[in-house]
């Protein structure tokens, strides 16, 4: 499947949607305030139609849509997740698709409402800076033919993207007051580090278990004699970071596995720490100095995430946002005034089989995990 790669970094927001009269089948809106829009699930009745995942004032997301938005994203993993662990994560994709299809369509809806109007002369460029972005051998005609979606319905999600980061641009190009003390905490709570894994298989031996232990003790001491990091990773590492001579860039404290970051936030730059062991496998980590400008870069990006989530907060308030309760978000049962609200069950007949949770997560987040 092919994609127009994005233009700016908020293009990332994808989601193909449909324009419907919002009383077009027999779904039924379940309030949670009188007062305010509705926020909430579609409840089912029998005979309904179940084709719709959600809603957005007059937008509408159809399964259809999502599915091929979520096989897209299937088909883009590298490697390929595992048979056992492949429903799951086709939910939480699909969890993924219908809120970003929400918030993608909050910050077109503002822009419209706003005025903001794409030139044809403006379309015309953007679309020059997509082809300038193409590997060897693509055209962005084939892009646009060979969609899964259409070429019109192609078209129309690219000038909307340009519409949103039109409305995004102020946020996104402002200059932020960093406070001193913001930073010299976020210094303390971040490390930069890269790391050789010896990946660990669940149905591993203990013998094979031990033999790559081992891998990874040959490996550290070819480090500590002055080996090169960077060319034995690339040799030897089981992650992608590999790639990248296993630098695994900036991360804040609580963004990946407890025990490595046990180590990474004890050891001294430039040291190499003994082997530690993951649910991965086994770590070579060499702690990096930290850059305090890249610092106060990840300080900026944090800062205006933040200014983007008010954002969609803010816009989620004035808006009537409707889920089919099997990929209704967590936010979805707030109450206004605090509390949740027990999410509406749909019958269990209109529950496709796909999205049964098979690790007993229930459609909860992964643990945050090693890039």
């Amino acid at each position: 499947m092919n994609r127009i790669p994005a233009v700016w970094a908020t293009l990332f927001l994808v989601g193909c949607s449909e324009r419907r009269d919002i009383h077009g089948d027999r779904a039924t809106y379940r309030e949670f305030s009188a007062d305010k829009p509705a926020l909430g699930l579609l409840t089912l009745q029998e005979g309904a139609a179940t084709d719709v995942l959600a809603r957005v004032n007059d937008r509408a997301l159809t399964r259809k849509q999502a599915e091929i938005e979520r096989d897209y994203r299937l088909a883009a993993l590298e490697p390929p997740p595992p048979s056992h662990r492949l429903a799951a994560i086709r939910k939480q994709m699909m969890r993924h698709v219908v809120e970003q299809f929400v918030v993608r369509s909050l910050l077109e809806q503002e822009a419209d409402r706003q005025g903001i109007v794409i030139t044809p002369e403006e379309e015309a460029a953007a679309y020059d800076q997509v082809r300038a972005q193409l590997p060897p051998g693509k055209t962005l005609e084939e892009i646009l033919t060979n969609s899964p979606i259409g070429e019109a319905a192609m078209r129309a999600e690219f000038l909307a993207g340009l519409k949103i980061n039109r409305l995004l641009a102020p946020m996104m190009t402002n200059r932020l007051p960093i406070a001193e003390d913001d930073l010299k905490t976020l210094c303390e709570n971040t490390r930069h580090a890269r790391h050789i894994l010896v990946k660990v298989h669940p149905d591993d031996s203990q013998e094979v278990r031990t033999q790559k232990r081992q891998k990874a003790e040959t490996i550290r001491k070819s480090l500590l004699e002055g080996g090169d990091f960077s060319a034995l990773a690339r040799q030897h590492s089981d992650c992608e970071s590999r790639q990248m001579g296993g630098d695994l860039g900036l991360f804040p404290r609580g963004r990946l596995d407890a025990d490595f970051e046990k180590a990474a936030f004890s050891q001294k730059p430039h040291e190499i720490g003994p082997v530690v062991e993951t649910r991965f496998g086994y770590h070579v980590i060499e702690v990096l100095p930290l850059d305090r400008s890249h610092v106060e870069q990840m300080l900026v990006r944090q800062l205006r995430s933040r200014q983007l989530e008010q954002l969609i907060e803010r816009l989620k308030t004035g808006a009537r946002i409707v889920f089919h309760p099997t990929v209704a978000p967590s936010w979805a049962f707030r109450r206004p005034g605090g509390g949740t609200e027990p999410p509406a069950v749909a019958p269990s007949s209109s529950l496709p089989p796909e999205e049964a949770s098979e690790d007993g997560r229930d459609g909860k987040e992964p643990e945050p995990e090693l890039p």
